[in-house]
């Protein structure tokens, strides 16, 4: 991103080494994904300005006035928000800059948003990050393959909505799940929180940690859907095992009626601890939808159909037994 600013400087005919030389700097902010902006202070004719810049909300929240055609006057929030919304919605990045000047400077180690004093609002500044032309090509591969394809990126909701439609990999009334609302979801093991990262492919405005809490999510959720696969394997394969020679559907169910129920208290016990939240936080599992049911039972049935195709050469090759 900076180096899309030095670009952009470039553009408008400033010299960067020139800008540098004309003034000192005293201080910065430097960016972090949780604060979600940078600030830059420099000496200038014997005052200390500020520099900053980041996520449009972040930048709008520090300033009270707007700089308009050389002119200060009321900040209109609203129409800034709709602007870098409309922008947002055609897929650029778009980031708020603005400027002040300290009345009393304190120079310091680390400065916070405190130091700030109230900064006027300059503009906004919009980057287009275009999608290499094979990115969708790739996403369909893999979803076809299988392979869930999550977007968690640190931009504006809007941005990354549009963006993961181009790529397919949102539907269109898919929501984008924010960081704040994964924040006001709880911890991330609780049942909310898994229930909201599971109702998305799209992320946005999320921090390292809650990108890290999303892939960890999913990891879990994938061996819970492995987990889950085995056992419904094992019941199957339960009921071939009642004979090594006749057909599972030949053997009549009376027979082993204690294993039936034995097979259906062991299935209710696990589907019970999928959704009581403390053994959702002991086995690190979780519910699933009835789609994955249904994908489940179709990867283990073939298991009684391989077990009976085997039962039918055996009993052709040893029709004495």
């Amino acid at each position: 991103m900076d180096v899309a600013f030095l670009a952009l400087g470039y553009k408008m005919g400033l010299e960067p080494n020139k800008v540098r030389h004309d003034f000192s700097l005293a201080g910065t902010i430097p960016y972090e994904s949780e604060r979600k902006y940078s600030a830059a202070f420099y000496n200038k004719n014997g005052k200390v300005l500020i520099a900053a810049k980041g996520a449009v909300e972040v930048i709008l929240s520090f300033c009270d006035e707007a700089m308009d055609s050389g002119v200060r006057s009321r900040l209109n929030l609203e129409a800034v928000k709709a602007r870098a919304l409309l922008l947002a919605t055609e897929g650029y990045r778009v980031l708020g800059v603005a400027g002040g000047e300290f009345d009393r400077f304190e120079k310091k180690e680390v400065y916070t948003d405190k130091d700030l004093p109230r900064l006027v609002f300059y503009g906004l500044v919009a980057f287009i990050d275009p999608l290499r032309p094979e990115a969708r090509d790739d996403v369909e591969k893999c979803r076809n393959a299988g392979i869930t394809v999550l977007m968690i990126t640190g931009d504006h909701p809007a941005t990354a909505s549009t963006i993961a439609l181009e790529l397919g990999i949102a539907e269109p009334d898919e929501e984008t799940v924010t960081g704040d609302r994964l924040t006001a979801a709880g911890a991330v093991d609780s049942p909310a929180f898994l229930k909201l990262a599971a109702s998305t492919h799209v992320f946005a405005r999320v921090t390292p940690m809650q990108k890290l809490h999303i892939q960890e999510m999913n990891h879990i959720h994938a061996r819970n859907i492995v987990l889950l696969l085995m056992v419904f394997m094992q019941n199957v394969h339960v009921f071939n095992c009642r004979s090594e020679k006749v057909s599972t559907f030949k053997t009549p169910l009376s027979r082993n009626w204690i294993l039936i129920l034995g097979i259906m208290m062991a299935q209710g016990i696990h589907i019970g601890a999928m959704h009581m939240p403390f053994m959702q936080k002991v086995l690190r599992i979780e519910p699933i939808t009835v789609w994955e049911w249904a994908e489940v039972l179709v990867l283990a049935v073939p298991l009684l159909i391989v077990m009976e195709i085997f039962k039918h050469i055996q009993a052709r090759r040893h029709p004495e037994a």
